[in-house]
């Protein structure tokens, strides 16, 4: 009987350090922040965000009025959440040796979220998936924007790479014979309605924008798209008649 109990102690013990080691898994960190966004773990502990903060397995992200945040996952995905937002991260698994079991599920309950996929796709392309009050969104390499309300939601194809697809399957609502749809084109949003069938339309420049401005990402691929335009930029042409511009030569050292 002593040793049962022995035996049953060191179970209790492995068992406990399991789940703590599941708990504390990071999942990512704060790149930029604005306003009042907090993370509560598993067991309602609450604590304020900011700059360079972690972020763990099971947490909810909640933004405020007028706050947004940018979240770098530690497989290079970016997210961010504008104001007034809730996601939690439900599943993340994420090693360089342990290809088959990299995954990550991020549930977004409300608000306004961008998501730019890294390496987990590349790894095991079928696990990474968001979830919203309506649908799961299977991402293959994209990146996508959500608009989660209470009656509606939108989802927003801004890239998506050659060959490269995403699957959204309504999960409440609609009827059978469109609850899933595969997209393959950037520019495309699929609008869900409670009680109604999904429905495929193309988003404008300015919808675009307006989506842009509401999240802090837009300041990453500005930075990106300069960088992208500066690489492109041909080079300017000698003018007829110029002076080459002589060649600077460093002084030898004495």
């Amino acid at each position: 009987m002593k040793r049962f109990h022995v035996l049953l102690a060191v179970a209790s013990l492995a068992a406990s350090y399991t789940w703590a080691a599941v708990e504390n898994t990071v999942a990512g960190t704060v790149s930029e922040v604005e306003g009042k966004v907090t993370a509560t773990d598993a067991g309602g502990q609450v604590r304020q965000l900011k700059a360079e903060s972690s972020v763990f397995l099971n947490d909810k992200i909640l933004t405020g009025a007028g706050a947004k945040v940018e979240i770098l996952l530690t497989d290079s995905s970016e997210i961010s959440q504008g104001e007034n937002g809730e996601m939690d991260i439900n599943e993340y698994v994420f090693e360089d040796n342990a290809r088959q079991e990299a995954s990550c599920t991020l549930k977004c309950m409300k608000g306004l979220f961008r998501v730019l996929t890294g390496r987990i796709v590349q790894m095991n392309p079928e696990r990474f998936q968001v979830q919203t009050r309506m649908a799961t969104i299977g991402i293959r390499g994209c990146e996508l924007g959500f608009l989660v309300g209470e009656e509606d939601e939108d989802v927003y194809v801004f890239d998506l790479p050659e060959g490269h697809s995403i699957e959204v399957e309504q999960t409440t609502g609609g009827t059978d014979a469109a609850r899933r749809l595969v997209i393959r084109k950037i520019g495309t949003t699929v609008s869900l309605k409670r009680r109604m069938a999904m429905r495929e339309r193309a988003f404008t420049a300015e919808e675009k924008e307006q989506f842009f401005k509401r999240t802090l990402l837009r300041r990453v691929l500005q930075k990106r798209e300069a960088m992208r335009r500066n690489i492109e930029k041909p080079a300017e042409a000698a003018k007829p008649g110029a002076k080459p511009k002589p060649l600077h030569r460093p002084k030898a050292n004495k």
